[in-house]
C-alpha cells in the first residue's frame, strides 16, 4: 500500500523557510569570501566581487605562503596566544567566583566592592602598556601573550553559577575532608562546565583576531600573531603596488584584493574548525537556561 503524505501545517512550512532564509543569509557572505578569494585580480578590479570566481586561481594564497616558516610561527604564536591566555584568565576568574560563592570568605566584601570598581573604571591603553613594558618588561617576551585578563563581569557569572550548586554537596564533601581546591576541581567544575566552555570559547575566538599585543609590544617577527602577521602582509603588498604604479609599471598581478579575502577565510578556519567542539555545550546551556527561566 502507499503510504499516506502527512500534510505540512502552514506554520511548520513558514518556519521552515524562515529558517532557510536565516541560513542562506549567514552562509551567503562567507560563499562571497571563498569565491572573491580564488578570483583574479582583474577579474576584481574589472568588474567588481563575484559571487562565483570566473577564473578561479590560487594566486593569492601563493602571495601569502611566501613565507612558510614564518606563517607557521605566526600560527604557533597565535594559538599560545588566544588558547593560552583564555586557560589561565578563566582559571583565575572561576577561582575568584567560586571564593565569593562561599559564606565563610573572610574577604568577600572586599572582593565584590573591588571587582565592581573595575567593571565602571578601566585602567586603559597608556597605563596597561607602562606596567608592561616598565615594570614587567615584557617587550618581546612570551609572557605577554599569557598575561591573563580578569573580567569582572565573567566573575559574577561564575559566582552565580557555584551559588546555585545545592550545599548539601558541599557539606557532604567537607565531612569527607575535601579539601577547598578538591571541591572546586571536583564538584564546582564538573557541574558548571556548560560556563567554562562558553566563557572559554568566547576568550579564544576574541584573542584568535586580536593583533594590537604584538603590534604594541613585538617587534621580533617570528614572534607575531597571525592576525597582526596578515595586516603586514596585506600592508607590505599594498604600499609595493602603489611604488610599482608610481613608476609606471604594471602592478595587476600583485594581487591584493583577492588577498583580503583569502586572509580573512585563513583567519576564520580555525574558529570553524574549533567550534563543533563546543557547540553541544552552547546548546545544553541554551536548554538549561531557558528551563530556569
Amino acid at each position: 500500500m502507499l503510504k499516506k503524505i502527512k500534510k505540512i501545517k502552514p506554520f511548520t512550512l513558514l518556519n521552515h523557510l524562515i529558517f532557510i532564509l536565516i541560513s542562506f543569509i549567514c552562509i551567503f557572505p562567507v560563499w562571497l569570501i571563498v569565491a572573491n578569494a580564488f578570483s583574479t585580480e582583474a577579474d576584481i578590479l574589472e568588474l567588481g566581487y563575484a559571487v562565483y570566481p570566473l577564473r578561479p586561481t590560487v594566486e593569492a594564497f601563493k602571495y601569502i605562503f611566501r613565507e612558510p616558516t614564518q606563517l607557521l610561527n605566526s600560527t604557533f604564536a597565535s594559538i599560545v596566544y588566544s588558547f593560552g591566555q583564555t586557560f589561565l584568565s578563566v582559571l583565575i576568574q572561576a577561582l575568584l567566583g567560586y571564593a565569593l560563592s562561599r559564606k565563610e570568605f573572610i574577604l568577600k566584601k572586599f572582593y565584590t566592592v573591588l571587582l565592581l570598581i573595575t567593571m565602571f573604571f578601566q585602567a586603559g591603553l597608556v597605563p596597561t602598556y607602562i606596567v608592561r613594558t616598565q615594570l614587567y618588561h615584557l617587550e618581546d617576551n612570551w609572557l605577554v601573550y599569557l598575561t591573563p585578563a580578569v573580567s569582572g563581569f565573567a566573575v559574577f557569572l561564575f559566582r552565580t553559577f557555584f551559588s546555585q550548586i545545592p550545599e548539601s554537596i558541599i557539606e557532604s564533601a567537607e565531612i569527607d575532608g575535601a579539601t577547598q581546591m578538591q571541591m572546586f576541581f571536583r564538584i564546582s567544575v564538573p557541574l558548571t562546565k556548560v560556563l567554562f566552555a562558553t566563557q572559554f570559547f568566547m576568550g579564544v575566538r576574541g584573542l584568535w583576531s586580536d593583533f594590537t599585543t604584538s603590534m604594541y609590544y613585538i617587534s621580533d617577527q617570528s614572534m607575531y600573531t597571525l592576525e597582526y602577521y596578515i595586516q603586514m602582509i596585506l600592508k607590505d603588498a599594498e604600499i609595493m603596488k602603489q611604488n610599482l604604479m608610481m613608476l609606471g609599471i604594471e602592478a595587476s598581478e600583485i594581487p591584493t584584493e583577492s588577498m583580503k579575502f583569502a586572509l580573512v577565510l585563513l583567519t576564520i578556519i580555525p574558529m570553524v574548525l574549533v567550534f563543533p567542539f563546543f557547540q553541544r555545550y552552547f546548546a545544553k546551556g541554551l536548554t538549561v537556561g531557558a528551563v530556569k527561566g
